[in-house]
């Protein structure tokens, strides 16, 4: 069940095998997490309903992130594509 605190504003590193995830709001210290379904579905469904994910497109590495963001039901997740403008 998600929370209803105010939504957040997340920047996500993202790698191969990890995400490192930092939120404009302080309300948690960056971390890593598995670039797994299960790992990212178990902290995007701990976020606040309307929260935001912004994310650089490296390869497909990213892929997984952005499909499972707004299946959790978080309002924007937007990737910009490397040397491009952003995606909107």
């Amino acid at each position: 069940m998600k929370s209803t605190q105010q939504p957040l504003n997340i920047g996500a590193d993202i790698a191969k095998d990890e995400i490192v995830v930092a939120c404009a709001e302080q309300s948690f210290t960056p971390r890593k997490i598995a670039n797994s379904r299960s790992a990212l579905l178990a902290w995007l469904n701990k976020l606040p309903q309307g929260s935001r994910i912004a994310m650089e497109s490296t390869g497909s590495h990213h892929e997984r992130l952005a499909e499972l963001g707004p299946q959790a039901g978080l309002d924007g997740v937007r990737a910009q594509r490397q040397g491009r403008a952003p995606l909107c």
